[in-house]
């Protein structure tokens, strides 16, 4: 099974569980995954039925001086277009301000 596949499966399994939890799906976007990922919040929508529990994270990929900066591409420009279909699909969406720390370094990650 695909990484999406399993990942997928266990946001689903998640939201038809009776369990208590907050869950923020981050999503990278480069700018050649603005429709696919466009796709992808619109499958979301129609399962999650505005389920509060869920709340997601528009970013977009960076170039952080690694060897492969050059094939890196990202979406600056596509991240609030995203960002406002996700809206209109009634999605909830984690606002941070910035400068803030990666979601995976919090204490309840």
């Amino acid at each position: 099974m695909l990484t999406f596949d399993t990942v997928y499966i266990n946001v689903i399994n998640a939201h038809n569980s009776d369990l208590g939890f907050g869950m923020i799906i981050r999503v990278h976007l480069h700018r050649d995954s603005i429709e696919s990922v466009k796709s992808l919040l619109k499958k979301f929508a129609e399962v999650l039925r505005g389920d509060g529990k869920f709340s997601f994270h528009m970013r977009s990929i960076s170039r952080l001086g690694g060897p492969n900066d050059d094939r890196i591409h990202p979406a600056d420009d596509g991240v609030e277009e995203v960002r406002e279909y996700a809206r209109s699909l009634r999605l909830k969406l984690l606002e941070l301000s910035l400068p803030y720390i990666c979601c995976a370094s919090w204490l309840n990650s």
